[in-house]
């Protein structure tokens, strides 16, 4: 512990000096300082000299410019040594004149200034915020090794899913409707709010839907999700016999990792032979088990699904079409020979992302979007806008990369690539609406 520390001028006249001691142990600052003299009087400059007081030692040291740096320690004399060194040669290299015995404010200043640099008066930071400087060098280290690595990685899902967990039960907590509510957030793009409200009913039916609406939220941005051990648990529970427990299971297995992608593009079709278009409750909400990019590889399943949702839910018939405009615009990209063949239709496409464009401007506004997000339109306006955005900043991008274009040209389309992220998809990221992650 660091009893005292200071400066002395010429003749032993303080300059600066700090002291931890109370009221009665300042008694012997005096004598200190006296003691101090003496050893100055006898030592050159760069040396070190220690002398011991009553349970402590009494550190001193001579600067080339002629101040006695002195420091009285209960422990760690070493580490007083280096540090008086150091504030020897900061005085030294600092533009405070050489020693005469007098002390004005300039001395006070610059002698303040140094040993306030290595010496505080109280420890501003507590053990939490320390640990969280140094918690990350040390991990960071640790990553260097195989071993150490993966353990890392096990301890950091482990916080993730705690942290997971805790935010979906007090989102779940404030939750409460019937299955015509949980279809009717799901229409609006409230996947995670449908799926709260889908967990507390029982049946088939509600729990196959609790199912795909928290996987749509494991694959979206800003949305609170279920644990997959939730969904998993849900699966155990659906009847062996329900047409629709197959793809439930197997998308629940294809999320988490234990499903291979073929299995689940084949529960996927199977779910499609057994799908009906009838107008109610119970098949709006089995139609949500096709919001997948994977159901334009049935085209005519897909229009029937967009005729379907018409009217009813902008979000899935605008998802289905980005899907499959996306498709034709890359076959498209990657078949023409010269820029010239695709500048029209390209033009064409860039008038129609000019409403998109404002579109975004009012969501990315918190005071519009929470009116829009009133009338239940905020989320539908933003994921609306956001696949349309990708896929026109995604036919940029493969066109950029295309052999046709002149360096010039390659140049022009990058800059309006960025310029699009910049200034509207990154304001889409951070807002509170929630993205699929095929748009990023």
């Amino acid at each position: 512990m660091i009893r005292l520390i200071g400066v002395l001028t010429l003749g032993g006249v303080p300059i600066k000096v700090k002291s931890s001691m109370d009221a009665e142990e300042e008694l012997v600052l005096g004598p200190l300082i006296e003691a101090a003299k003496a050893l100055s009087n006898v030592m050159g400059s760069g040396e070190v000299r220690k002398l011991g007081f009553q349970d402590n030692t009494l550190i001193v040291t001579e600067s080339r410019k002629g101040y006695t740096i002195v420091a009285l320690v209960s422990k760690a004399e070493g580490y007083m040594d280096s540090l008086l060194r150091v504030i020897s040669d900061a005085i030294d290299e600092s533009g405070i004149a050489l020693a005469d015995g007098v002390v004005n404010n300039e001395h006070i200043i610059i002698i303040d200034e140094i040993v306030g640099t290595y010496v505080r008066d109280h420890i501003e930071v507590g053990f939490p915020e320390t640990l969280t400087m140094v918690w990350e060098p040390i991990v960071q280290a640790m990553k260097k090794d195989n071993k150490l690595s993966k353990t890392i990685r096990e301890v950091e899902i482990l916080l993730s899913r705690s942290e997971q967990i805790k935010k979906w039960s007090e989102f779940k907590s404030e939750v409460s409707g019937s299955l015509e509510e949980a279809l009717e957030y799901a229409l609006q793009g409230e996947f995670d709010r449908a799926c709260a409200i889908a967990m507390g009913i029982e049946g088939a039916l509600a729990g196959v839907f609790t199912v795909k609406m928290g996987a749509l939220t494991h694959s979206m941005t800003k949305s609170v999700s279920p644990a997959l051990a939730d969904l998993i648990d849900r699966t155990t529970q659906l009847p062996d016999d329900y047409p629709f427990t197959d793809i439930a299971r197997t998308l629940v297995g294809y999320i988490s990792g234990g499903k291979i992608p073929a299995d689940y593009s084949r529960a996927f079709r199977e779910a499609i032979k057994r799908f009906q278009f009838v107008d109610d409750v119970e098949h709006l909400m089995l139609g949500f088990l096709f919001l997948d990019a994977r159901v334009v590889d049935y085209p005519h399943f897909a229009s029937e699904l967009i005729n379907f949702y018409k009217g009813k839910s902008e979000i899935i018939c605008s998802f289905i079409k980005a899907m499959n405009e996306r498709g034709k615009l890359f076959e498209k990209v990657y078949s023409i020979t010269s820029y010239d063949g695709f500048r029209d239709e390209l033009g064409a496409y860039k008038s129609n992302i000019t409403g998109i464009l404002g579109s975004i401007n009012w969501v990315m506004d918190s005071d519009l979007l929470w009116e829009l997000k009133k009338e239940g339109k905020g989320i539908e306006i933003g994921i609306i806008a956001s696949l349309k955005l990708q896929n026109y900043i995604a036919v940029l991008t493969a066109l950029a990369e295309s052999p046709v274009l002149t360096i010039g040209e390659r140049k022009e389309i990058l800059e309006e690539v960025l310029m699009l992220y910049k200034d509207y998809f990154r304001g889409l990221m951070i807002s509170d609406i929630p993205l699929f992650v095929y748009t990023l």
